[in-house]
């Protein structure tokens, strides 16, 4: 903790005290060999738990190929069999299109951008 106070802005909030070692599906053990359950989900584990194996597999694999290549820039088919996907599981019958975000700000971002219809009307 001592290093956290001198190495960490005092803004990055933290609900407790705990240093993770290590997690394994809704378990977290701290640095002191102590275990809890992970009643918060952090993110990315919240859905299938920390170091689901199907999910650590799926991982190494694309880790073998790259990582990120951000699809604005340099375009990969998985980002396109994913939209594909999403399409056919939203209800309708009309075109869909997807697109992607990382965060909820990012899609709200993009939904008010002045370009918008909606970005109008609102500042109307």
């Amino acid at each position: 903790m001592k290093r956290r106070q001198d190495a960490v802005a005092r803004g990055v909030f933290h609900y407790s005290p705990i240093f993770t070692a290590r997690a394994k599906g809704a378990l977290v053990e701290d640095v002191d060999g102590n275990r809890f359950i992970d009643l918060a989900g952090g993110i990315g584990c919240l859905n299938v738990g920390h170091a689901f194996e199907p999910l650590l597999h799926a991982l190494h694999a694309q880790a073998d190929k790259f990582l990120h290549t951000a699809f604005s820039v340099s375009l990969y088919e998985g980002y396109v069999r994913l939209a594909e996907r999403l399409n056919q599981l939203t209800p309708g019958d009309f075109q869909k299109k997807t697109v992607l975000f990382n965060t909820g700000a990012a899609a709200v971002e993009n939904v008010l951008s002045r370009r918008s219809n909606i970005w109008r009307r609102l500042l109307a």
